[in-house]
């Protein structure tokens, strides 16, 4: 259903049409990013209230989150989308997809390196996102992270 979606309105479409639906759904998923972190952050105050706990759990969800935002968000939205709209464009669809399936593989590789070096530093990143937490607090938030 997605796929004949993309094909019907993005790709048989004019290159502007393409790239303001392409604009248009990464919007939409922006925007909905943030309608469920509000709500994920509503319910998890309203589970654990203001207190330690809460703290620890935004402290360790804080480092993947900036990557999160840093390799996926800005990386993507900056350098694929208008390579990957430029492609469809020019009817070049085979090539869109080539390097559609590239970048989700490299993609995949970075960010298993990433998640590794920060499984390794996370000791030391959580004590600079942290200050002010205890030794146990940052420990708490080492290994939630």
């Amino acid at each position: 259903m997605i796929r004949r979606f993309v094909n019907n309105k993005i790709f048989n479409s004019s290159p502007t049409q393409s790239i303001t639906m392409a604009a248009f759904i990464i919007s939409l998923a922006g925007i909905a990013s943030r309608i469920l972190g509000l709500v994920r952050d509503r319910i998890l105050a309203s589970q654990f209230g203001a207190g330690d706990t809460l703290d620890i759990y935004y402290a360790a969800f804080r480092v993947p989150d900036l990557v999160y935002n840093l390799l996926v968000l800005g990386a993507l939205s900056a350098a694929f989308i208008p390579v990957f709209t430029g492609l469809v464009s020019r009817d070049d669809k085979k090539e869109a997809w080539k390097l559609s399936s590239g970048v989700l593989t490299i993609g995949v590789i970075v960010i298993s390196l990433v998640s590794v070096m920060l499984a390794i530093l996370a000791p030391y990143l959580m004590k600079l996102v942290t200050p002010g937490f205890s030794e146990a607090k940052v420990a708490e938030a080492v290994m939630f992270t």
